[in-house]
């Protein structure tokens, strides 16, 4: 029987300054079994790519790590991709590199799945969101079971990405991430598992979201495209 309870996949784009914080949060995790899984998208070669590899060197003795490169930038998606496809965990659990979690996030959250049936193939907690105001906002979403028309609705507000965890045979069953998508990728992937399985909570604030200064606006035509891309999908 595999050892390992949680794969933590971190794709990484562009922020060598953020993702020790995200990898240490990893680190730091009170659960006795977990690999963290660092996926560099940056591209080998790029200014990026090089200052990333340059701050994961200090973890390349440490055995819980894997640092998979990507030779070009290809998107997000395809970075949780390379992820899911590397992970051997029972639970699958994901993290953006600005992002970090409380160091009894993954324990907490391995050990509400496994009081659970398999029915219940996804779980999230509360969080909070640290502000560009410098002032902090704390989640209040604590819906959970039967999800998918909320989430398809999106009026479950779990967060980010940061708040995704899965077991492994959802994963299995669901698939890979769509790689078209741009935008909405965790969004779009939670959907899809809710179509199958019920989504539990743990009330309790595991996860920390930083304020992203690379936030993209985009204009009423781009985001008319966006939203109907998505709304396609599951038509």
């Amino acid at each position: 029987m595999n050892s390992i309870k949680v794969s933590v996949i971190i794709p990484t784009y562009k922020r060598a300054e953020d993702i020790t914080r995200a990898v240490d949060s990893v680190l730091n995790q009170t659960i006795d079994s977990f690999e963290c899984i660092v996926v560099d998208d940056n591209g080998v070669g790029t200014t990026g790519g090089e200052a990333t590899a340059a701050v994961m060197a200090k973890y390349a003795n440490d055995v819980r790590v894997k640092y998979i490169r990507h030779d070009v930038n290809k998107n997000g998606a395809v970075a949780r991709n390379t992820g899911i496809k590397a992970a051997t965990g029972k639970y699958i659990s994901f993290l953006d590199d600005d992002d970090a979690y409380t160091p009894q996030r993954l324990e907490k959250m391995y050990n509400r799945m496994e009081a659970l049936d398999e029915s219940w193939g996804a779980c999230y907690t509360g969080y909070v969101k640290h502000q560009a105001n410098g002032k902090d906002q704390y989640s209040d979403e604590k819906q959970e079971g039967d999800l998918f028309v909320k989430a398809l609705m999106r009026s479950l507000y779990i967060g980010s990405g940061s708040n995704l965890f899965f077991s492994h045979a959802a994963v299995e069953r669901t698939g890979l991430f769509n790689e078209t998508f741009k935008r909405n990728q965790d969004l779009e992937y939670l959907i899809r598992v809710l179509q199958n399985y019920k989504m539990a909570y743990v009330d309790e604030v595991l996860m920390e979201a930083f304020y992203d200064i690379r936030t993209v606006h985009y204009s009423f035509e781009q985001s008319k495209e966006r939203e109907t891309n998505f709304r396609n999908n599951f038509l």
